[in-house]
């Protein structure tokens, strides 16, 4: 994984930008067989300047997309992908990638597991698969974005998330799924 560091920005010089200038260079893949997640969360990241965002709609698409960007260029730097897919389980998908199944593909890359899942031993599976960390449906958009500063190694202070959440329209947003508001289990 490429890790860009860069000094802490103060919380002045963000507003009015929308985005950490060194987030703003990730590439993010979203794994959700539900188009209406993936657009939430690909409104959500994009309103704080990450643009490069991949979509799959599933684990064998997800794959395929980490090794098209290593082929050509353009890696993923983080995987945020829901708990329970079709086919393949987000547990699999993380095993998957853990194991070194795939060829080119970067076993240390981290992966978000944003879930609805609140049975323990399932969570602990996939604590035990690697993933770098679960977040539980739903989660308000300043800790989306403290976690993904944290596992792509970047300081961001709480001031700092505050100031892209105040230039972000819909900065109270809690991702959930489902028609009636429900969190997806």
């Amino acid at each position: 994984m490429r890790r860009i560091t860069c000094a802490a920005i103060p919380a002045t010089q963000l507003r009015g930008t929308m985005a950490h200038p060194v987030l703003s260079q990730f590439r993010i893949l979203v794994v959700d067989n539900q188009r209406a997640m993936r657009g939430i969360l690909r409104s959500l990241l994009g309103q704080i300047g990450i643009r490069d965002i991949v979509e799959a709609d599933g684990p064998e698409e997800a794959i395929n997309q980490l090794v098209e960007g290593t082929r050509f260029g353009k890696p993923i730097d983080l995987v945020i992908t829901e708990l329970h897919l079709q086919g393949m389980s987000g547990r699999e998908l993380i095993e998957h990638l853990r194991q070194g199944r795939t060829a080119d593909l970067d076993p240390t890359i981290p992966v978000l597991v944003l879930t609805g899942e609140r049975d323990p031993v399932q969570l602990d599976e996939v604590r035990a698969a690697g993933a770098s960390e679960i977040l539980e449906k739903p989660i308000a958009a300043p800790e989306l974005v403290r976690v993904i500063a944290q596992r792509a190694g970047i300081a961001i202070s709480p001031k700092e998330i505050a100031a892209l959440m105040v230039n972000t329209p819909q900065h109270s947003v809690s991702i959930r799924s489902g028609a009636s508001g429900q969190t997806r289990r």
